[in-house]
This record gives structure tokens, sequence and C-alpha cells, in this order.
């Protein structure tokens, strides 16, 4: 990294790819010049999909970029040893805003720093994946229920659902929680939407709720779900924050345009009980919230129509 920045190449994101490398913690008395001098590098991304790793090595690792602000770690390693890392003179990148993570001794490990060390700007999470073997939504309330649930102003759930026993991510530890974003398919995110507001009491700091969905895994559309979600959405008294007329609640589709999305909704438009373009049904069925201006919808119009399948192969 050095060497690039004497070249004038000076790189901001770094994505760590290698098989094995966070078995064991690099040298730390001197620091690892490769990254030491990194004064460049704000995002780093660490793949563990496969790897043999230990925590103290992926501490150690992101905890040499000291102008970090953004840490990805990706991917289901083949074995994680939870080695405790020698803190004695780690220091937790002062600049860091943003942690993902689908992998849960991470998650822990920052919910475990003190106060006094939390870096002041971490205010974005994001989880990945949940529950999954090992990383369960018990392990997430118990995180947040530490200093790391206090900091978080904006939380991301990517294809996370409900797990056994109906277990869910509980807000009433991010009491200062702004920013509300479920991605994921059609169907499950509108459930897990619903789960999260029986047991929520009032999100008093609230300002946007976000749902990123997807058309192309052969979704149903659940009426009743997205029903039951317009009267606790609309009421000021659990989210006072919300504007009316500020589309502060967004329904957006992640799926890139093409044919396929285009008959994947134009096929579930033409379900009995739709029968219309999604992107209206919702705002039929979210009604209050569309009546208040609260409701924006960033779906293609697609209307229901027959498709020649013969012509498509």
């Amino acid at each position: 990294m050095s060497a690039l920045e004497d070249c004038g190449v000076r790189p901001t994101t770094l994505v760590l790819d290698c098989l094995c490398m966070f078995s064991v913690p690099p040298p730390q008395d001197p620091p690892p010049p490769a990254f030491s001098a990194a004064g460049c590098v704000t995002r780093l991304v660490v793949n563990l999909q496969e790897n043999n790793a230990a925590l103290d090595g992926i501490v150690h690792y992101f905890c040499a970029f000291q102008t970090l602000e953004m840490l990805q770690i990706e991917g289901t390693p083949h074995e994680l040893h939870e080695v405790p890392p020698d803190e004695e003179h780690l220091r937790v990148p002062p600049l860091l805003k943003s942690i993902s993570t689908a992998e849960p001794v991470v998650l822990k490990w920052f919910s475990r720093t003190d106060e006094g060390a939390f870096p002041r700007d971490l205010t974005r999470l994001e989880l990945y994946g949940l529950p999954s073997h090992g990383f369960k939504w018990a392990t997430v309330n118990e995180c947040l229920q530490k200093p790391l649930g206090k900091h978080i102003k904006a939380l991301t759930l990517r294809n996370c659902r409900i797990g056994r026993h109906q277990s869910i991510p509980d807000l009433r530890h991010v009491p200062f929680l702004h920013h509300l974003t479920i991605h994921g398919a059609f169907d499950t995110t509108a459930k897990l939407l619903q789960s999260i507001l029986e047991d929520q009491p009032p999100m008093k700091h609230l300002t946007n709720l976000t749902l990123s969905v997807g058309f192309l895994s052969g979704v149903e559309y659940h009426k009743r779900v997205w029903r039951a979600l317009d009267g606790p959405l609309a009421d000021p008294t659990r989210f006072p924050r919300f504007e009316w007329g500020a589309g502060c609640i967004n329904i957006q589709c992640f799926d890139p345009p093409s044919e396929f999305l285009e008959y994947s909704l134009s096929v579930l438009a033409a379900e009995p009980g739709v029968e219309m373009a999604v992107a209206l049904v919702l705002h039929n069925q979210l009604q209050e919230c569309s009546e208040r201006g609260l409701l924006r919808v960033d779906i293609p119009v697609v209307e229901p129509k027959k498709w020649n399948r013969a012509a498509k192969t």
C-alpha cells in the first residue's frame, strides 16, 4: 500500500479475499508495514467465505487501518476460532462510521467495546442473512443491549427473516434509531416488518423506513400481511417523526430492470386478489399511509397480462 502511495495511487477501498489470511494475527510490534502506512483506505471488505479464520486476526487487521470509515465482513467461514485479541495495543479506528457483518463474533466483539473507546461516529449497522447457523436474533439482541445499541441511528436488515419460535430483532435496544431499512424478498420483508411492529413500542426518533424488495425468487403476495402494516405505520403516536406528505415510508425494488422482472411483476399482478399492478395494490393496502402522503412506491408499474412462454424459450 505504501508503495502505491509513493506512485501517487491512493486507493480508498481494499478487499481482502485470501484463503486463511485471518487465521493468525499480524505482528503488532512494529505494526504491519503494508497497512500501517495506508492512510488512504476508508473502506475495508473482509471476505471470510470458506476461510479458516480467528477473531484476533480479523480484529488486528482492521484496527491497523486508523483512517477506516466503513468495515464489511462478508461470507461464512469454514471455521472461525473465537480467540480474543490482545487489546493492550489495539485501538478501534476512531473514524469508523459503519459496520456490515454476517458473522456473530465480530458483532459481539464490538458490543464489548467500552463506551469511552467507542468510535463517536459509528452510527450505522448492517446485519446480513439472519438467522443463520450460529448467528441468531438472540445474539443480536444481547449485543444491542450494550453501548452499541445506543449509538446506532441507521439499521439495515439484509436478507433477514423471522427466526424459529418467532424470534426477531428487538429494536427497543436501539432507542435513537432514525433510519430502518429491510432488504429482501417481497413477502419475507413484509412478514419481518409485521412481526417487529407487533412487539415494538413507539419509535420516537424514526424518520425514515425503507423496504427494499425483490421479485425474482418466486414470491407471493400476502394481502393480509401488507394490510396489517397500514394502521401501525400511519399511527402518529407510534411514529411521531413521520412527516405527512414527506414520503418517509419508501418501498423500492432492488432488482435491475429486465424482461424477467417485468414478467415476474405481471405474474404477481395477475394473481387472484391482486389483479392490478403491484405498485398500485400497495397503495390500496397501505391506504391510510398513502392518503397521508407517507408512502412512496418505487416499483415499476406492470399490469397483469398473459405472456407467450413458448416465445421466451
